[in-house]
């Protein structure tokens, strides 16, 4: 049977993936604070192009990084799992977000990536690891546990037959990026 949760060890690296950090910390005046949940950064260029996306960093040269990484990691996703050619060939893709996991209090507990109408066009979710944490994510249903390690990618449908949860840390803050491929 094929497993539609796919992970790509040493996909970025860890200078990049530092760099990120960094960055993330740097800007900490964009930074989105929710108790409990998460932190996060919409990594938007300048100028923004819809309202509320004001940023202090232009991400443009992070976002095409990004973009050069998973290209490749998306085609090998479509030749090892869409066996009947279903995923569509033209897409978008939702901004990537730098997300922070504090140590000891925050987490993101079991859910679905695609949910509601406003997010019902993602068809693919990534996560990419920024650094090594003890609390990865955990899909129940299909029994799988994958560790954060740093420079990590997974790559899963974001729909109600993989839910899953980003375990909070307790050692140290967990970073990932994430985002979605969707229909257009």
């Amino acid at each position: 049977m094929i497993s539609y949760i796919q992970v790509y060890e040493n996909a970025v690296p860890t200078t990049f993936c530092e760099h990120l950090i960094g960055l993330f910390d740097k800007n900490a005046k964009d930074i989105i604070h929710a108790p409990a949940w998460m932190d996060h950064i919409g990594m938007y260029a300048t100028p923004a192009k819809y309202p509320g996306q004001a940023m202090s960093y232009d991400w443009k040269d992070e976002v095409k990084i990004l973009d050069s990484i998973l290209a490749p990691v998306i085609e090998d996703y479509r030749n090892r799992v869409d066996v009947l050619n279903m995923l569509p060939k033209k897409c978008g893709q939702e901004a990537y977000r730098i997300k922070r996991y504090r140590r000891n209090e925050q987490e993101f507990r079991l859910h679905v990536d695609c949910s509601t109408y406003t997010n019902s066009s993602r068809f693919l979710a990534v996560l990419i690891y920024l650094n090594d944490s003890e609390a990865g994510t955990e899909f129940p249903l299909h029994d799988i546990s994958i560790t954060a390690k740093q420079g990590s990618i997974v790559v899963f449908p974001p729909c109600w037959p993989w839910p899953h949860r980003g375990l909070r840390p307790s050692i140290a803050d967990k970073f990932i990026v994430s985002t979605y491929y969707t229909y257009i």
